[in-house]
Order: C-alpha cells, then sequence, then structure tokens
C-alpha cells in the first residue's frame, strides 16, 4: 500500500509539511502532498520500478528510490501497525496554457523552470528543517530528519519513546 492520507504521517511530519505548504503558498507557489506512507509491498514495488528482482538497473529514469523495504522513512508505524511515515512528497500546482496539473507529472512536463521551482520548494522545506532530495533529482521528496538513525528511530517508535526525546539523549 502506498498512499498521501496525513493521517499516515508522523505528527512533527504533518506539521512540518503543513507548514511547507503555507510557506510556499506565501512564495505563490501552491502544492499537493501525493505520497506518505508506503508499506513494505508499496516500497518494494517502488523499488522495482527501473529494476529486475535482483536489483539489476534495467532503466535508470524509472527508478523512483533506492531503498528497499524496511530502509525508507516513509515505512515507520507506531506499536499497533499504524503508519507513522516521516517522509512525504509535496508536488507543484500549476497552469501552463490551460493545462492544470502537478509540476512533472502527467501532461504538465518538467521543464528548467519547473526544476528551479522545486529547488525553491526545497529550500522552503530545508528552512524548517526538512530534509529534501531535490538536489538528487527526487524533486518531491521530503524528510523528518535529525532524531537519530533509521533504526534509533524505530526502536524509538515501538518502544513508545517519542522522536523528540532522541535529539535530547
Amino acid at each position: 500500500m502506498t498512499d498521501r492520507d496525513p493521517l499516515h504521517l508522523h505528527p512533527l511530519a504533518d506539521k512540518l509539511q503543513r507548514e511547507l505548504e503555507e510557506r510556499a503558498l506565501g512564495y505563490g507557489i501552491g502544492t499537493t502532498l501525493i505520497e506518505t506512507y508506503r508499506d513494505n509491498s508499496g516500497q518494494m514495488e517502488a523499488w522495482l520500478k527501473g529494476r529486475l528482482p535482483d536489483g539489476t538497473i534495467t532503466n535508470r529514469g524509472a527508478i523512483v528510490t533506492w531503498k528497499k523495504p524496511g530502509d525508507s522513512w516513509h515505512n515507520l508505524v507506531w506499536p499497533d501497525g499504524t503508519p507513522c511515515s516521516l517522509a512525504f512528497h509535496r508536488a507543484i500546482r500549476v497552469d501552463r496554457a490551460g493545462k492544470i496539473g502537478l509540476l512533472g507529472f502527467g501532461e504538465v512536463k518538467l521543464d528548467p523552470i519547473g526544476i528551479d521551482m522545486y529547488h525553491i520548494l526545497a529550500r522552503i522545506g530545508e528552512s524548517l528543517g526538512l530534509r529534501s532530495l531535490a538536489s538528487v533529482g527526487d524533486y518531491t521528496h521530503f524528510e523528518v530528519r535529525g532524531h537519530g538513525t533509521l533504526e534509533q528511530v524505530k526502536a524509538a517508535l515501538l518502544s513508545g519513546v517519542d522522536i523528540v526525546d532522541l535529539r535530547k539523549a
């Protein structure tokens, strides 16, 4: 399963993605939340794009993630199994010659100006403390980081420790 439900974000990630949306609007950039949580099958489906099952890359341009199931900030869950992703994707909404859509998706092609817009969105996210992957071409991806390694965060979530407390340790 892959979804875009903000309820499947950790509360801190949800707060930051909403702040990103609000600040981007202040610069005239409208965005849409397009992905939050991926379970392991959704992560595997994403990982296989552009690859054979053994990991051999067949189409580098089709690759959407370098992370296998369980190794992504999208895959986090609370002890009861409820999703609490610390990663999300926000796409830029545009109107190009009457074509309204998400920049880089469908008929709204990504061009140099669009890439510049995504880099502005990345800088806004980084000013909020988010990690952006725009510099490596994953323009819509943001992560909440700085609270330990992925393994430390997983262990904290499963034991009921607030990830904010990991910074204090």
